[in-house]
């Protein structure tokens, strides 16, 4: 786990995908931190709880974020397309 959480805090953002969607799978409670703000586009994230989440800025298109709990989450100038 603490590999994969390394791997999100790595400049080159093209394994953040990856490392997001075992993180969430695990049932580990991981969630996106600002600093830095991973990219994850096509991550699988479904049902993820992250109410009230800061996710402006972020690189989420075609993520999975089906029945996803993002209740009250910053999503300012977030890609999102076809989530």
């Amino acid at each position: 786990m603490e590999r994969l959480s390394a791997e999100l805090k790595r400049k080159k953002p093209d394994r953040h995908w990856f490392a997001a969607s075992v993180l969430h799978a695990c049932q580990s409670g991981w969630s996106p931190s600002r600093k830095p703000l991973p990219q994850l586009p096509y991550a699988f994230l479904h049902a993820a709880e992250w109410p009230g989440i800061d996710l402006s800025d972020a690189d989420l298109h075609h993520a999975d974020l089906s029945l996803a709990n993002l209740e009250q989450a910053d999503l300012s100038r977030t890609d999102v397309r076809k989530c």
